[in-house]
């Protein structure tokens, strides 16, 4: 992982770096998925999880 260091003053990343960073993570979380099953299974069962709340929240019926 890499940090601009032209500007120190700004931490805001730029669009590029943003999806570098997007595309890193993504490689490293695939990799622990593919080689590890224990993880494997319970990070889909907490991605299912996870899923399952934002499709509650953003359901336009379940307005309090």
């Amino acid at each position: 992982l890499f940090w601009p260091s032209k500007c120190p003053k700004s931490t805001k990343l730029t669009s590029y770096e943003n999806t570098q960073l997007f595309f890193v993570a993504h490689n490293w979380y695939f990799k622990l998925i593919l080689f590890n099953k224990k993880l494997r299974t319970t990070l889909i069962f907490f991605h299912f999880l996870s899923s399952l709340i934002v499709l509650k929240s953003r359901d336009p019926l379940n307005r309090p």
